[in-house]
């Protein structure tokens, strides 16, 4: 059959290792840079909101969705428009 060496599988098993190391820190990242997005965008979205109630009389309202992701509803007159983040969440 097959005959591996230590030092292959020592080799194999240090490149499959650092491959999982390198996956799990990667999600932590892409984690932590959609937590600060997603701060930024609360900011932006609450600036939004207190500059549409005060100069045009509308009403903005803050939620999530079914799939907790968070939306932004503003209505001024008749129109009634969402917002959201429509990217795939970690």
């Amino acid at each position: 059959m097959f005959r591996f060496t230590i030092r292959e599988l020592v080799l194999v098993t240090a490149v499959v290792a650092l491959t999982i190391a390198w996956w799990i820190d990667h999600c932590q990242q892409v984690t932590k840079n959609y937590r600060a997005e997603m701060q930024v965008w609360k900011f932006r979205a609450q600036t939004l909101a207190v500059h549409i109630e005060t100069y045009s009389g509308g009403k903005v309202s803050f939620g999530k969705s079914n799939l907790g992701k968070p939306y932004v509803r503003v209505q001024v007159g008749q129109v009634d428009n969402l917002y959201g983040d429509h990217r795939w969440t970690p």
